[in-house]
C-alpha cells in the first residue's frame, strides 16, 4: 500500500469524519473539494476537521514504544518513529488548511 501524502491523509480523515455529521445528504457523493465550496455544510466540515485533529493528536501523543521482536524492524525503529511523527504533524497542518 502506497503511503499517502500528508495532504491526502488530511483530506481522507476529514472525509471519513464528515460521514458522521448531519445535514449534508444532498451532497454526500461530492468530493471534499466540492463540498468545501458549499457553504451550507461549512459547520459540518469544521466538526469533521475537529474530529480528525483529535485523532491525529492521539496518534502523536501515543509515542509508541512497544517492542517488536523482529530484528529487521528494530534496525530503523527510531527513524521510522521520527518519520511517522513528522508525517502526522504535517497532516495536522494540512487539516487546518482545508
Amino acid at each position: 500500500m502506497q503511503q499517502l501524502t500528508p495532504k491526502e491523509e488530511a483530506i481522507q480523515l476529514v472525509e471519513k469524519y464528515l460521514e458522521f455529521t448531519n445535514d449534508w445528504e444532498d451532497v454526500e457523493h461530492q468530493s471534499l473539494s466540492n463540498r468545501l465550496a458549499i457553504r451550507a455544510i461549512g459547520s459540518n466540515i469544521i466538526k469533521a476537521k475537529k474530529c480528525a485533529i483529535i485523532c491525529v493528536d492521539k496518534i502523536l501523543e501515543s509515542d509508541p514504544t512497544t517492542p517488536i521482536l523482529d530484528s529487521d524492524y528494530w534496525e530503523n525503529y527510531s527513524d521510522r518513529i521520527d518519520l511517522a511523527k513528522n508525517h502526522y504533524q504535517q497532516v495536522l497542518q494540512e487539516i487546518s488548511k482545508l
